[in-house]
C-alpha cells in the first residue's frame, strides 16, 4: 500500500499530493483536493534563503507547461 501525502496551502485547504515531476530544474507538485476533484493545484518548488516552500506558478504559459508536461508523462497511464 502506497503512503498518501497530504499538503496544506495557503487556502487553508488540505491537498492530496498527485505526482511530482521536475523538468529543466523545476520541480512541480501536482495537488488534488479529495472532497472536490476538480479542485486541483499546480506548485513549484522553491528555494529561497536556505527555505524550501511551494509557490504558485506565475504565468498562464508556466502553468500551460507544466500540464503538457504532466500529460505527456501520464499520456499511457489507463486512468
Amino acid at each position: 500500500m502506497q503512503e498518501v501525502k497530504k499538503i496544506k496551502l495557503e487556502d487553508g485547504i488540505e491537498y492530496t499530493l498527485v505526482d511530482v515531476i521536475e523538468d529543466n530544474g523545476v520541480t512541480y507538485y501536482y495537488l488534488v483536493n479529495e472532497n472536490k476533484n476538480y479542485n486541483f493545484r499546480i506548485r513549484k518548488l522553491v528555494m529561497e534563503e536556505q527555505k524550501e516552500f511551494l509557490s504558485g506558478l506565475e504565468t498562464e504559459k508556466e502553468f500551460e507547461k507544466a500540464m503538457t508536461i504532466y500529460k505527456e508523462k501520464h499520456k499511457n497511464d489507463d486512468r
